[in-house]
């Protein structure tokens, strides 16, 4: 590899781990500032999912997803165990 290519290498490089920090810090500390309509329908969901310890409800009108793509199925066991659903969000 040439020196210039391992310089533009580098500065690929330290982008990708910048936004890569910027991202996971933004998840950890600044979670519940971008609570919108659809993080709140989740974040409720999730609830409901843990009190009634069951993945798929009856009471629930589920629309297209079931929520199988995103990151529900991870939070809930981080949120089992924490109580707390913006860090079992953040982490997952």
């Amino acid at each position: 590899m040439e020196k210039r290519e391992r310089k533009e290498f580098l500065a690929i490089l330290m982008i990708l781990i910048g936004q890569l920090i910027f991202i996971f810090c933004s998840n950890l500390f600044k979670m519940e500032n971008v609570l919108d309509h659809d993080c709140a329908k989740l974040i409720y969901h999730a609830l409901c999912m843990k009190e009634d310890k069951r993945i798929f409800l009856e009471t629930w009108s589920y629309m297209t997803t079931l929520e199988l793509d995103c990151s529900t199925l991870f939070a809930l066991p981080i949120l089992g165990l924490t109580q707390n659903f913006y860090l079992a969000y953040s982490v997952a």
